[in-house]
């Protein structure tokens, strides 16, 4: 069984400061998820559970790898079945390590470029931006853009966010388009909205130019890139698999699944927040030392079971006498 968010805010529920929180009133369930949240961020802090990494695919645009926002990072990756080695930010700089060409950068490398990336895409030149909604949104809710005009001045502009599909054709001086074209983009934000909002600059010739999506929750994105090393000029290698560790971002919908699937390790944080809160730091540190090891004997157990499985002594067999299965 897969625990959801609502599965799990009963036991946070219960220990919530000493006195409990009321799950049947809406301000109850309000205050248990942001305490799922403070908990989230406190033990995805500590290292990658089970549940908070995932085995994905990419797609290359521009011999770059963006992550969605809720991905952190690359912890492996494979490029059409081989795996390749992912190099710091710094790797361009040290001997060797120039990027394009030498021992330094072979075909299919990566290279972390850093995570503060607004946007999937960059502009394709000069362009209007904005964004739209797949839902209607609130009429107080506002895109903003902050980046680069034509003028290398810093510009920002405040939007609303219009309910539309990507594919409507909209003039240029729409309200929910910037009036002044952008050659680059330095952040944009909004306010928690009902839909996936679109972000896109705008052409009348070439209508919208996808830039990125931002999630419900998503209000201010940083997004994590990597360079993909012999793939600009060349095309798209035919397939990328990655292994990524989740980033801690804010869950607000109760049938969401849970990032971590340990019911008695979000009972055993809510007490050591509530400590903390308290001012009680060493109760705090203690139940919060309990569920991480809580956490760590059910990641070890899952572990020996994977060895388990897959140590078999190579020159024994089910049908052999001497057949051994070792834990390694």
């Amino acid at each position: 069984m897969r625990w959801r968010v609502r599965d799990i805010l009963e036991p946070i529920a219960e220990q919530w400061r000493g006195t409990g929180l009321d799950l049947s009133c809406p301000a109850g369930r309000k205050e248990a998820i942001k305490a799922y949240n403070r908990i989230n961020e406190c033990l995805m802090n500590h290292k990658d559970w089970p549940g908070t990494e995932a085995t994905v695919s990419f797609a290359v645009n521009d011999g770059c790898i963006t992550l969605p926002e809720r991905f952190g990072a690359i912890t492996g990756i494979l490029v059409d079945g081989f795996p390749r080695p992912i190099n710091s930010m710094g790797w361009e700089f040290v001997d060797g390590g120039e990027w394009e060409s030498g021992l330094g950068s072979p075909d299919g490398a990566l290279q972390h470029l850093g995570s503060y990336f607004p946007t999937v895409r960059e502009l394709c030149g000069e362009m209007p931006v904005g964004a739209v909604s797949d839902r209607e949104e609130d009429p107080a809710a506002r895109f903003v853009v902050t980046g680069i005009d034509s003028q290398n001045r810093q510009v920002r502009y405040s939007l609303p966010i219009k309910h539309a599909g990507m594919n409507d054709q909209r003039e240029v001086n729409a309200p929910w388009i910037t009036d002044g074209a952008m050659k680059s983009i330095e952040a944009i934000s909004k306010p928690v909205t009902r839909g996936y909002v679109q972000v896109f600059g705008y052409t009348p010739e070439g209508g919208m130019h996808w830039l990125s999506r931002m999630g419900p929750g998503e209000q201010s994105p940083a997004l994590t890139r990597y360079r993909l090393a012999g793939v600009g000029g060349k095309g798209a290698p035919v397939c990328i698999r990655a292994r990524v560790s989740l980033r801690f971002t804010m869950l607000f919908d109760e049938e969401d699944i849970s990032l971590i699937q340990h019911r008695e390790a979000y009972r055993l944080m809510a007490q050591s927040l509530s400590y903390f809160d308290d001012g009680e730091v060493g109760n705090g540190s203690a139940y919060q030392n309990r569920a991480l090891k809580m956490l760590s004997d059910a990641t070890g157990k899952q572990g020996r079971g994977q060895r388990f499985a897959m140590n078999v002594h190579p020159r024994s067999g089910f049908g052999r006498k001497n057949y051994t299965a070792r834990h390694g």
